[in-house]
């Protein structure tokens, strides 16, 4: 699905534990063994980047720097004279809440990679009533979405908060046209923008691949099966006011990409319908040949 894309435009919102790292990181994979990237970033909150540096390390071989506020400097010191941090490193997990400012963005701007994964997308959501924070991650990110060539992920487990404006300010960073998009989807005069959306949206629950693997399969909370149990009961109620217009891409996407999958597949198994290579040797941070 997203490698049919050029660029890859994509929302992943699968539930926590259903493995959006992992499906984020298979797509990077993939296109830099094609060649059609050579660098990346992942921006996210500051206590999430020793995960993805691990995650990135672990399961993709690719030895990511972490660019925050206490290794920037030093980062920095070791750049030759006039070079950016973000163009010596190929492969970065940046701290958004760094270079939303004014004294990195631009930087960063002018030397972010062609593939950029938004770990917590949700926080960068604009609406109103949303705070001047968030405002300042939306413009960086409106301002990368604008060059038609990049790569853009979205990653977050909670895409609709109840706020439909913060969720259609997402879909609009991977087609502005989104922002035309009717309130209600449904009737046949909107099969055509229900299934451009759903083109650009993954959103699958654990129940969903419990379900699709016909087998409990583990996750961070345990099985499957007893998943449920770690949701609270605003978590519920939050899902229950999930916009129609996620509930019916996300219905017309999951027809698309059905499949056969052996029962004993791994938590992420339903990422199965991308092409998975056996583990390249890792990829070195430093500055691109």
């Amino acid at each position: 699905m997203a490698l049919r894309q050029s660029p890859v435009r994509l929302l992943i919102a699968d539930d926590v534990g259903v493995g959006k790292t992992v499906e984020a990181g298979l797509i990077a994979r993939e296109l830099l063994d094609r060649g059609e990237i050579s660098r990346l970033a992942v921006l996210c909150p500051p206590h999430l980047a020793d995960q993805w540096v691990e995650e990135l390390r672990t399961k993709f071989g690719l030895d990511a720097v972490a660019v925050l506020p206490g290794t920037a400097r030093r980062l920095e010191r070791d750049c030759n004279p006039g070079q950016s941090v973000f163009a010596r490193y190929r492969f970065v997990v940046v701290s958004l809440d760094l270079v939303k400012t004014d004294r990195w963005r631009q930087d960063f701007l002018l030397n972010a990679p062609e593939f950029v994964i938004v770990d917590e997308a949700h926080a960068s959501a604009e609406g109103e009533g949303l705070g001047a924070k968030r405002h300042q991650r939306y413009r960086l990110l409106e301002d990368l979405a604008r060059d038609k060539e990049r790569h853009l992920l979205l990653v977050t487990a909670t895409p609709h908060s109840g706020k439909e404006d913060a969720f259609r300010s997402l879909l609009k960073l991977l087609n502005p046209d989104f922002a035309r998009l009717p309130l209600d989807l449904s009737g046949a005069e909107n099969a055509r923008a229900r299934e451009t959306l759903a083109r650009h949206l993954v959103q699958r629950g654990r129940k969903d691949i419990h379900d699709y693997l016909h087998a409990d399969t583990p996750s961070r909370g345990g099985t499957m099966q007893n998943s449920s149990t770690h949701f609270t009961p605003s978590t519920r109620r939050c899902s229950r006011m999930c916009s129609p217009t996620l509930v019916r891409a996300s219905r017309c996407l999951a027809r698309r990409i059905t499949g056969p999958v052996s029962a004993g597949g791994p938590r992420w198994a339903s990422c199965a319908r991308w092409r998975v290579v056996p583990r390249p040797p890792p990829l070195p941070c430093g500055s691109a040949p």
